[in-house]
């Protein structure tokens, strides 16, 4: 899930997007100062490895990077091709987590 406290134990798959290799927008989140502090540090053309719970592996290349706010904006998942969106809250250097930003990470499978 992707409630506060189950992204406290790791990334969490939003259920309302696709799984990889179904087509569509496969979507994760995590928190910005555990599990998700490598986001920051992502750039174009960085290459993404997703492995699926069969041991199934998806290669996605970073292609943009938004930021969003929860309050007035929505995601599209409505993709010709597959995209892998990897979510987190934004500033990165927030004092709480109360922010209604988020920094969205667009990648496409290969």
């Amino acid at each position: 899930g992707t409630s506060g406290q189950a992204l406290s134990f790791g990334p969490g798959f939003h259920k309302e997007s696709k799984l990889p290799g179904k087509g569509g927008t496969t979507i994760i989140s995590s928190h910005r100062d555990s599990h998700g502090v490598y986001i920051k540090q992502l750039k174009k053309g960085d290459m993404i490895k997703l492995q699926d719970r069969f041991q199934k592996w998806y290669t996605y290349t970073i292609e943009d990077f938004d930021i969003l706010n929860v309050k007035t904006d929505t995601i599209s998942m409505t993709n010709a091709k597959e995209v892998l969106l990897i979510i987190t809250c934004y500033p990165f250097n927030a004092l709480t987590s109360a922010t209604s930003l988020r920094y969205v990470v667009s990648a496409s499978h290969n």
